[in-house]
């Protein structure tokens, strides 16, 4: 299809729909990790059609009743296991409709054999209603910052090299902070709680303001208005009040800690800055980094532990370095690609 405006013919739908059911398989699945590059790919093809995103949306909402059909065995003593041991064959109960006892699938096996179930809702349903259900994808590049507001009356403000879904309809708000970092101010709902999905953790807020920034292994949480509930897979869940951080990280206790200081630091680059006090060098460096085309490189390590105070704008590192050079024992020089390279003097 070369225009948005020209309807799929049936063979062109069912092509569609069943590219739909593998996107739902790379985009929902818990247990399969995906690569951004895919996913963002996923997400243009989503949008390239409106048919694209009213398939997508059907075969996710089917995705999601086979969770809650499986959540629902879960709850019966019925696990897959035990299913599979009953000759292949297991009878499958949701909202007290029996069906016909079938073959035991995976749910991606569910979800392509559902297809053509999932066309016959697209017939009925508005486009708008699909957006809603699927929600929205956004994206940042390095060094760009952006602001996505919400039709609740929230926003969120994405820093460089961050990658998010947004999915809103009229039960529920939830945001999947795939990489990067944001800061969420949450229109407070007392029907509506918000929830960030981590992967391992999730974060939950009626209304409030708070900064989470995923690296690897960890996620770092900072709460400037408000009260944040962490559900962290394997640990006690933690209120984190307003004035105080966290450190999540997977399937181990989160660490508190209130210290309205470093909240101010983690959230400065909402400002235009970056903020250090005591930070070691080569940390420093590394947020540096994070802005600019070439990269900054300690060539020397000794003095990568080197001791940093101070607050400058998130495109200042060239008078990062020269602050460096005044200071400090330290010299700066050109190295391959662009790059400054720092050494002792």
């Amino acid at each position: 299809m070369t225009s948005n405006n020209l309807q799929p013919d049936k063979v062109q739908r069912e092509a569609i729909e069943a590219q739909a059911a593998r996107l739902v398989v790379l985009l929902e699945s818990s247990t399969d990790p995906t690569d951004p590059t895919d996913r963002d790919a996923a997400h243009r093809w989503i949008a390239s059609h409106p048919y694209h995103a009213v398939a997508y949306a059907s075969a996710a909402d089917i995705w999601k009743k086979g969770e809650r059909i499986r959540l629902r065995a879960n709850e019966q003593g019925l696990n897959e296991e035990g299913l599979a041991a009953e000759a292949g064959e297991a009878p499958i109960q949701s909202s007290g409709v029996s069906a016909a006892r079938a073959p035991v699938m995976s749910r991606r096996a569910v979800t392509t054999a559902m297809l053509s179930a999932a066309a016959a809702a697209v017939a009925g349903v508005g486009i708008a209603r699909h957006f809603a259900l699927f929600g929205d994808h956004r994206i940042t590049k390095k060094g760009q910052r952006e602001i996505a507001r919400l039709t609740d009356g929230s926003s969120i403000s994405m820093n460089g090299d961050t990658s998010l879904d947004v999915l809103m309809d009229g039960n529920s708000r939830k945001v999947r902070l795939l990489r990067g970092e944001a800061m969420f101010d949450i229109a407070r709902d007392e029907k509506r709680p918000f929830f960030v999905d981590l992967g391992d953790s999730e974060i939950r807020v009626l209304g409030t303001k708070f900064n989470i920034r995923r690296k690897e292994g960890v996620t770092e949480l900072a709460v400037t208005e408000g009260v944040v509930l962490v559900t962290n897979e394997g640990a006690a869940p933690v209120n984190v009040h307003a004035g105080s951080s966290a450190v999540i990280r997977p399937g181990i206790a989160t660490t508190l800690i209130q210290d309205p200081a470093l909240v101010r630091e983690r959230v400065a680059w909402t400002e235009g800055f970056l903020e250090f006090e005591e930070k070691p060098l080569d940390e420093v460096v590394e947020e540096f980094n994070r802005y600019r085309a070439n990269p900054l490189v300690i060539g020397d390590p000794r003095i990568a532990g080197t001791l940093i105070t101070g607050r400058f704008g998130l495109g200042e590192s060239d008078e990062f370095v020269l602050a460096l050079e005044s200071s400090f024992d330290i010299k700066a020089s050109k190295g391959g690609n662009g790059s400054i390279v720092l050494q002792a003097n």
